[in-house]
């Protein structure tokens, strides 16, 4: 029973701190085990006539703004210290999350649980917490086919496993909201509070919405209002994503007469990109303002502010920044006043990193068989 309540508690706070922030929402029904379809594909000792189960700790649900389905994420939530997140528990923890979302598509019972009608996709999520805040390598390294390894420094290379290995149905997706991912998310929030505190976006009182931003694609439209758009899991995985807000109005203290009315101060609406690649390069820089450039979201009468959210900035990051905007203007031969909204409308600045505790204590909750 104390694990089941550690399951409901860290549910309850990743719903306030994450589920909120990025406009998803948690069923209610949380911490329950469903019986597998597929006993001796899923289990080594089983056989057809084996009762095994499947936990789901959470479901996580949103709507897909260019897709206008439901994704219902059935979510394995994991908090551990550092030293017990390893390649063969990771695996372990995929493999077991791939066999219950394998399960999840096919029982009627799993989808009357969690409302799962109309235009819907159930997906596999792996949520993964280091409670003791050490964990500070990327979480990827332990998959041998990602692409993108950090180079290791000792003779022997880590251990790690081949996505071959999970089994994976071509009809299931995977997600992973590993401990990198999850600090990112809290500092993004609290960098955006402070921003609205600086009165550069509207605050939180303010009748001005601040929407995540998703372009109109040429082969299809997002179908939601802008208020009303999630964050994707793809959106908060990929390299930056794009928030943004109309002209708004704050008042503040006239300082030639304090007992007068206050006055009403009104900006123009913008543009907030958390980026979160290194920045270690001239032409990454160059994409991303080319992107922006695109999109008509640099302009005379629109602030953007480039916010660089990442444990791993490159020291040169700033100046690639500049020397990108440098040579993007000279790229396109831009006149003087076109270097000048450059100069004025974009600002570059890093986030700090922060991590909050959810809980110090693992939570791994086994199926009860």
């Amino acid at each position: 029973m104390a694990e089941t309540i550690r399951v409901a508690e860290l549910a309850n706070l990743i719903t306030t701190d994450i589920a909120e922030f990025l406009k998803w929402k948690i069923h209610p029904q949380n911490d329950l085990n469903h019986q597998c379809l597929m006993p001796e594909a899923h289990f080594d000792d089983a056989d057809s006539d084996d009762s095994r189960t499947h936990p789901t700790d959470v479901v996580i649900y949103y709507i897909d703004p260019f897709e206008n389905k439901t994704i219902y994420l059935n979510t394995d939530l994991k908090s551990y210290a550092k030293k017990s997140i390893t390649h063969s528990s990771v695996k372990d923890w995929l493999i077991s999350i791939t066999n219950g979302t394998t399960c999840g598509n096919v029982n009627s019972e799993w989808k009357k649980t969690y409302d799962a009608t109309g235009n819907y996709e159930i997906r596999g999520l792996l949520f993964v917490y280091n409670h003791d805040g050490n964990f500070d390598k990327p979480f990827y390294d332990f998959i041998h086919d990602y692409p993108y390894h950090t180079p290791h420094t000792t003779k022997r290379a880590p251990s790690r496993f081949h996505l071959k290995d999970l089994k994976v149905p071509k009809n299931i997706t995977l997600h992973i909201i590993e401990p990198q991912l999850i600090d990112n998310i809290l500092s993004i929030k609290l960098d955006l509070d402070n921003l609205r505190i600086d009165h550069k976006v509207p605050s939180s009182r303010n009748s001005v919405p601040i929407n995540f931003y998703y372009p109109n694609r040429q082969m299809s439209k997002n179908l939601l209002k802008p208020e009303e758009c999630p964050a994707t899991i793809e959106l908060i995985n990929g390299p930056f994503f794009i928030m943004n807000f109309e002209n708004f109005s704050y008042y503040e203290e006239n300082p030639d007469d304090p007992e007068a009315p206050p006055l009403r101060i009104t900006k123009n609406g913008g543009n907030i990109i958390y980026y979160r690649d290194e920045g270690s390069s001239v032409e990454e820089f160059i994409f991303l303002i080319e992107t922006l450039m695109t999109l008509e979201l640099i302009g005379e009468k629109t602030n953007t502010y480039i916010r660089h959210c990442s444990r791993n900035i490159d020291r040169t990051a700033k100046s690639n920044f500049d020397s990108a905007i440098k040579q993007y203007c000279q790229m396109w031969d831009y006149s003087d006043s076109m270097k000048e909204i450059f100069q004025k409308q974009v600002e570059y600045e890093k986030v700090t990193i922060v991590q909050k505790v959810f809980c110090t204590k693992e939570i791994d909750r086994k199926a009860k068989e």
